[in-house]
């Protein structure tokens, strides 16, 4: 789907209005937050490759059908242009991690900060 830069804004604010907080995992951007500013505007920055993004900018965003429809009150996404299903998010997951050598292994790449 695509959501302007306010949306992604608002989307991650959502992460502590009306329930417990649940962060959001992403890829492709980084933030800062502050848990000291009141809920609804914690999100200090958003970047995308080191610059801070365009609040009127379109980004393209990828997510599992459960958010994409709103789920974990996060209701932001269902403001997406251009909606599109895709496979079942498990297959792909799958399918992706055989395609490494094993041992997988990960690290934590510090893309949220507070």
């Amino acid at each position: 789907m695509t959501l302007t830069g306010s949306q992604i804004y608002e989307l991650l604010n959502q992460q502590w209005s009306n329930q417990p907080q649940r962060i959001l995992k992403m890829s492709g951007l980084t933030y800062t937050w502050d848990s000291s500013r009141p809920v609804g505007d914690r999100v200090v920055e958003v970047r995308q490759n080191g610059r801070p993004i365009d609040r009127t900018a379109s980004y393209s965003v990828t997510t599992n059908d459960f958010l994409a429809a709103g789920g974990d009150n996060f209701s932001v996404f269902q403001k997406g242009q251009n909606q599109r299903g895709g496979p079942i998010d498990l297959k792909v997951l799958i399918n992706y991690l055989e395609g490494f050598s094993r041992p997988f292994a990960a690290s934590i790449e510090g893309r949220i900060v507070n």
